[in-house]
């Protein structure tokens, strides 16, 4: 792919983080790495510091990728704008949506006031993809790859307003190996369609663009960019149309090629089945947040014996084991438990999160973690309830403890 960023006008370090991120190509080294396909925001409006983006992914044949040039859609970047025009009965029947007659990952629409999102039917039926749906405030959508069960494959916002100023950011991610697996079955090149603009710095760089003029403008094919100076600020636009994701599979996980923090060779299932080692991993606990944060697992944390332990788990079909708390944020595992009790999936989830041994301060070590603060908090109540309802007795006042409670 072409390096985009080496392409423009500016220096590197000029060009805001907002727009490196888009034209930034994916590759296919992280099969679990959470790949933006339909994005919108707006930062810091009115101010200097003001940024806004839109952008949504076409799918397009990799025989057309040569001749793509910056398409339409990159001004409202929404699969299909407004309603229909049609006086007539049928007069709508030829028509199909599509990003100037190619495919999408997110089917988009808005009208200036009201837009909406969701998964593209082609996508979801070809991936076998289930949705849940939150609601309340959130309005969020999330497939899920039930006969697997893999959970969170692609995560999505359904609706926003704009009124003067938006009412949400909207974001839509999807895993990277089933995007992959997408674009691969259907040979299309994922492309990233969007609008971008803010506010630069007013740097010698930009003065020399400018030369004098209040306006500079830099067309290729894949981008329409224009610097304007308005006197009291500068404002950086663009208008694009790159290629992303190329329909190339992701390397096959392989857990026996993980060398983990503090370790100089590759944990292999066969070195972890030997319980004669009593090898350990120590982990950060933001690894729990993807199973506390959806019900679909069981991550409730439970005191046994001398140690606080936490053992997610999905129905009855696989669960961690001897997973114990300790220190103020770190997670002790056996791997010999890790190896045997998870799919490979969540055992390469806990790996970006491992910590090596020799890094771990004493001091956080020693310190006290949230669920044995909650226990003793929880404790304390139960005191607190059984005392009240004594003094209710002393006092000749009937209380019970669901009274209290």
């Amino acid at each position: 792919m072409l390096d985009y960023i080496s392409q423009l006008p500016l220096p590197e370090e000029q060009i805001p983080q907002g727009l490196k991120d888009l034209l930034l190509p994916e590759n296919n080294t992280n099969s679990q790495k959470e790949v933006i396909v339909t994005h919108r925001y707006e930062k810091n409006k009115y101010q200097k510091n003001y940024e806004h983006a839109q952008m949504l992914m076409a799918v397009v044949p990799e025989e057309d990728i040569a001749n793509l040039t910056v398409l339409p859609e990159s001004t409202d970047c929404v699969v299909a704008y407004s309603r229909p025009y049609c006086t007539q009965k049928g007069g709508v029947r030829g028509q199909k949506n599509s990003i100037s007659g190619f495919g999408y990952i997110v089917a988009s629409w808005g009208d200036g006031s009201h837009y909406s999102f969701f998964l593209a039917e082609d996508v979801w039926m070809k991936l076998g993809l289930t949705p849940r749906l939150t609601g309340d405030i959130e309005q969020r959508v999330i497939f899920d790859d039930a006969s697997k069960p893999i959970f969170g494959v692609v995560k999505g916002d359904v609706s926003c307003k704009f009124f003067f100023e938006s009412s949400k950011d909207i974001v839509w991610t999807m895993q990277n190996d089933y995007l992959r697996k997408y674009l691969w079955m259907k040979n299309c090149v994922g492309v990233k369609v969007f609008h971008y603009e803010a506010y630069i710095n007013r740097s010698s760089e930009v003065k020399d663009l400018l030369s004098g003029s209040n306006t500079y403008q830099f067309n290729r094919p894949w981008i329409d960019l224009e610097i304007t100076d308005h006197t009291d600020h500068v404002i950086l636009q663009a208008w694009g149309t790159i290629q992303s994701v190329n329909p190339e599979r992701c390397d096959k996980l392989d857990i026996n090629t993980l060398i983990w923090p503090g370790h100089a060779s590759p944990m292999t299932r066969s070195r972890a089945r030997d319980i004669r080692l009593n090898e350990y991993v120590f982990v950060d606990d933001s690894f729990l947040t993807k199973y506390e944060e959806d019900a679909s697992y069981d991550a409730v944390p439970f005191l046994h014996g001398n140690h606080y332990h936490v053992n997610p788990s999905y129905g009855g079909q696989w669960s961690f084991r001897d997973c114990i708390r300790v220190g103020r944020n770190l997670v002790k595992m056996p791997f010999y438990e890790l190896y045997r009790a998870v799919p490979d999936k969540e055992v390469a989830h806990v790996f970006d999160y491992a910590i090596d041994p020799s890094l771990i301060d004493d001091d956080l070590l020693k310190s006290e973690h949230i669920v044995s603060k909650t226990f003793r908090f929880a404790n304390e109540l139960f005191e607190l309830n059984k005392n009240l309802v004594l003094l209710g007795d002393i006092l000749d006042i009937p209380l019970s403890n669901a009274d209290i409670f």
